[in-house]
């Protein structure tokens, strides 16, 4: 058992994934080598971009929890929930944030992503 975890009190961190896109950072609320399951909260600054293609090699869940995250499936608002599972068969991307977010990660295996180059952009004007 853990907790209580106070967010205020937990440092930030820079993302633990080799290459994640600057302009991110992250609270480390449960973070278990044994069973390789983590579970942090993620803020993203205004104009945050993570330009490329992605995929994970563990099962990843997003809970927006203030601002916004722009995916090539939609709009992610507070409330959103958005899942990937591990594996390339899985890419997904580009991500950005016009106004900045503030989110619930939680991760479930070996953390590590794989970036891929892409000419797709998303559309619209930044704010």
């Amino acid at each position: 058992m853990v907790g209580p975890i106070h967010a205020a009190d937990i440092p930030w961190e820079r993302p633990r994934v080799e290459n994640f896109p600057a302009g991110a950072a992250r609270k480390t609320l449960r973070d278990d080598p044994e069973t390789q399951q983590g579970f942090w909260l993620l803020g993203v600054l205004p104009h945050w971009n993570s330009p490329c293609l992605e995929w994970h090699t563990f099962n990843e869940e997003n809970y927006i929890l203030e601002g916004e995250i722009e995916t090539a499936v939609g709009l992610m608002r507070p409330g959103s929930y958005l899942s990937h599972p591990a594996g390339e068969r899985y890419i997904h991307g580009p991500m950005r944030s016009r106004r900045g977010a503030f989110l619930l990660t939680r991760a479930n295996g070996p953390l590590g992503n794989t970036y891929v180059p892409t000419d797709y952009q998303l559309t619209g004007e930044w704010r």
